[in-house]
This record gives C-alpha cells, sequence and structure tokens, in this order.
C-alpha cells in the first residue's frame, strides 16, 4: 500500500512538470510561427517597393492566392502596421481604445519601448511601471529611486524615462538627482548614475543606445557612457533648469530647453554649444527632433510649440495652444511621429493635440478624454497608437487609424500601403506624381482611391 502510495505521489508530482514543459514547447512553437509569418510579410512589402514589381503580381492577379496563403493573424499585423497621414486623420474623431488606470499616482513621464508591446510610466510615487500595450495589464513594477523625508515620506517623482534601442535597458531620471538602468527583463537595476545636484528631468539614449543624455535643475546636462555608466563630459550654458534634453538622429547633435526660455544645440563630440534658439517667451519644457533630424520641435510654458530649422536655427512655424475659452495653455511635452509628418503635444488643458509638421496647423479637434492636465504624450514605434499620461492617475491609448477603414482592403493592397509608408519612413514625402501607378491601379475618382490615397500619400 505504501509503495503504491509513492507511486501516485511521484506522478503528481510529475504532472505540473510535464505541464509546464508543454506549455513551454507550445509558446516557442508560436513564437517561430509569428516569426515566419513576419519575415514573409517583410519579404513581400520589400518587393512591393518596386512599382514594376506591383503591377506584374497585379497581371497574374497574385491577390487572389495572396488571400488564400495569408492567415487571419497575417492580415491583422498588416492592418495595425498602417500608420496615418495629417490627410488621412483630418475631420477624423478618435476614441481611446483603452485607459490604463493601475498607477495610483500622477504620470509624468511615458516611453514606448522599441517593439511597442510594452509602454513604461513614472509616477510622483518613485515607481515606475511596465504595462502591456495592448492587455493594459501590470507586467513590473520598479523600485529604488526616492528619497527619505521626515513622517517616512517618500520623495523622488520619476520625470523622464527612456528605451534603449535593443529594449534591454530602461533609463528613469528622478527627483532623487539620480539617473538609474534597469533590465527590462528582469526588472532589476543594472546601476546608479550621480553627479546631478539637483532633479534629473530628462533622459534621452543616442540612437545606437552608447550614450545617455540627462537634463537637470542644476543647469546642466550630462553625457554618460551607457555601458561603464562614466560621465563623458558635463554641457554648461543655460542659466536655470534644464527640463528636456533630445539626441538627433546621427548622434551628432544634443537639444536641450529650459527655464530661461531658450533652446541650446550643442555638438555631442566636442560638447560645444552650436547655437541658441531665442524666441520663446517662458520656460521651454519639452524638446523633440523629427525623425530625419532636421527640424526641432519645443514646446513652452508660453502657450505655444515652436518648430525650428536644425541647420540655420530659424523658425519655421509658431503653433499657438489655444484653449475652448480663448487663451493659451502651457505646453508639457511634444513629440513627432515615425514620419515626421505629425506632431503631438501634451498640454495643461486637459487635453492633447495633433498637428500638421507641413502647414503648422491642427489636424483633428483635441482630444479631451482627460481628466486632469495631460503631462506627457508619445507615439508607439510604428506610429499606430498614441499615449499620454496625465494628472489623475491614467495612461490613454488611442489607435490613429480606425481598422474599419482599412479591413475592406485585400491582401495585396494591405501590403502596398505597407510598402509605400517605407519611403514616408525614409522621410521621402510621396508626391501624386511620385507614384502614377496608384491611379493606373485604382483610377482617380474611385471609392476605394479615395481611401488608400490618404493613409500613403502626403500632400
Amino acid at each position: 500500500m505504501y509503495k503504491k502510495y509513492c507511486l501516485i505521489a511521484s506522478i503528481l508530482l510529475i504532472i505540473p512538470i510535464f505541464t509546464t514543459s508543454m506549455e513551454v514547447e507550445e509558446e516557442e512553437e508560436k513564437e517561430e510561427v509569428e516569426q515566419r509569418e513576419q519575415q514573409k510579410i517583410h519579404n513581400l512589402v520589400k518587393q512591393l517597393q518596386d512599382p514594376n514589381k506591383l503591377n506584374t503580381w497585379l497581371k497574374a492577379e497574385k491577390d487572389k492566392s495572396l488571400n488564400k496563403e495569408f492567415s487571419a493573424h497575417m492580415r491583422d499585423q498588416l492592418m495595425h502596421n498602417i500608420r496615418p497621414t495629417p490627410q488621412y486623420l483630418q475631420n477624423k474623431t478618435l476614441k481611446p481604445f483603452k485607459v490604463i488606470t493601475g498607477d495610483k499616482n500622477k504620470v509624468h513621464s511615458l516611453a514606448f519601448s522599441t517593439d511597442g508591446i510594452t509602454i513604461a510610466s513614472g509616477s510622483d510615487d518613485s515607481t515606475i511601471k511596465l504595462w502591456n500595450v495592448e492587455i493594459g495589464n501590470e507586467i513590473r513594477t520598479l523600485t529604488g529611486h526616492g528619497i527619505k523625508m521626515r513622517m517616512d515620506i517618500i520623495v523622488g517623482t520619476i520625470y523622464s524615462l527612456a528605451f534603449s534601442p535593443d529594449d534591454i535597458t530602461l533609463a528613469s531620471g528622478s527627483e532623487d538627482k539620480t539617473i538609474k538602468l534597469w533590465n527590462t527583463k528582469t526588472g532589476n537595476e543594472i546601476r546608479t548614475l550621480t553627479g546631478h545636484k539637483d532633479t534629473v528631468y530628462s533622459v534621452a539614449f543616442s540612437p545606437d543606445g552608447t550614450k545617455l543624455a540627462s537634463g537637470s535643475g542644476d543647469k546642466t546636462i550630462k553625457l554618460w557612457n551607457t555601458k561603464t555608466g562614466n560621465e563623458i563630459r558635463t554641457l554648461t550654458g543655460h542659466k536655470n533648469t534644464v527640463y528636456s534634453v533630445a539626441l538627433s538622429p546621427d548622434s551628432t547633435k544634443l537639444a536641450s530647453g529650459s527655464e530661461d526660455s531658450t533652446i541650446k544645440l550643442w555638438d555631442v563630440e566636442t560638447g560645444n554649444e552650436i547655437r541658441t534658439l531665442t524666441g520663446h517667451k517662458d520656460t521651454v519644457y519639452s524638446v523633440a527632433f523629427s525623425p530625419d533630424g532636421t527640424k526641432l520641435a519645443s514646446g513652452s510654458l508660453d502657450g505655444t510649440i515652436k518648430l525650428w530649422n536644425v541647420k540655420t536655427g530659424n523658425e519655421i512655424h509658431t503653433l499657438i495652444w489655444h484653449t475652448p475659452e480663448g487663451y493659451v495653455s502651457w505646453v508639457n511635452s511634444v513629440v513627432f511621429n515615425p514620419d515626421g509628418t505629425i506632431i503631438a503635444s501634451a498640454a495643461r488643458e486637459k487635453t492633447t493635440k495633433l498637428w500638421n509638421v507641413e502647414t503648422g496647423t491642427e489636424i483633428l479637434d483635441p482630444l479631451t478624454e482627460h481628466e486632469n492636465r495631460a503631462y506627457s504624450v508619445a507615439f508607439s514605434p510604428n506610429g499606430t497608437i498614441l499615449a499620454s499620461g496625465t494628472d489623475n492617475e491614467t495612461i490613454i491609448l488611442w489607435h490613429l487609424v480606425d481598422l474599419k477603414d482599412v479591413e475592406q482592403f485585400s491582401t495585396l493592397e494591405l501590403l502596398l500601403i505597407n510598402a509605400l509608408q517605407h519611403f514616408r519612413t525614409s522621410h521621402v514625402l510621396l508626391k501624386y506624381s511620385q507614384y502614377p501607378k496608384l491611379y493606373e491601379i485604382y483610377g482617380k475618382s474611385s471609392a476605394l482611391a479615395k481611401k488608400l490615397i490618404p493613409l500613403v500619400l502626403v500632400r
């Protein structure tokens, strides 16, 4: 009898291990299938960047076979990869697809992972939370920032977050005067960077991930070696708090926005100041380079967003943030979409706005789902999702393309849109004359062309 019980007990112990092993194998198999599907999509999209290839496929009625070859999941991927142009968004009404309410504190900072799966939020309780974008559930909480004050109050608001290009590292800048580097997979702290003498308001990785820039209340900007944690150099010149820093896409320039109402451009290699941009009448809270590095956007307490020519330092546009009541509201955050055609901004007056970079005009009605001021705004890496962090402890997410507008397209048409978007990502703004095949394929007045063209062409 004793042997029988032992045998049963052994089997019961083995079952969970066997089940776990099967689950792991199934998950790995699923990942392999998804990787094969992504590679197939990538290969086909690359081929379709040649208009002649597209015409060949159309003549061979390739569309019919593609519809059979593509799984529902692959079509779904293609639809979710489509990002908007200003023309598509014009007169659209956007509604949030998710409101994340798990953070019980003000959300001062947001950052998307480069794969778009995760969004990080920094709060005034000195914690950082990682969230799954589509599901909205919390993945983990990172703790370690903060200074204990009297009555055991922890002070350490997280004012800035940035993912490294490989998504392995997350950088955070805090009220506790430190920068921390975190392993995003384990949640463990990698190292703490010390040297600033006041709050760290902004952190930004270089595109290759080897450097980190930080801006502080001590009026300085510091450049760090991310591998060693050593300080490379300190940049001085601002007369007051540095609220925002950004590194250019080619890593050669650094922009900084300050409480002294100026923006400075710096040479990263030498640390020398290139020029000072003047025009704002109050604190500059946010600066951002366009994806091609030719433009710089700045958001200010004076209620304006300014667009600058990086090469000349000349002002291109001034965008004035008017509230429905007619007065201006200070701008907390500005960011470009991946195409560089749209700027998103967050303001004190409970709103987020989208702007057309080319014309300097508002694209659609303000997004007013915030119950309190909006502190930060971010585009997902593929430009299809917009996120804002608010004073009332929420993260609001919007899909920028309505799936109802794109589900009507055939598989080949979805591949074509994805292919044409490559040119926008490469910062070649397509005009009608640059892709006449579209008219040959669809006809100038067809209903399909009217739907398709605003998604792929920038007028």
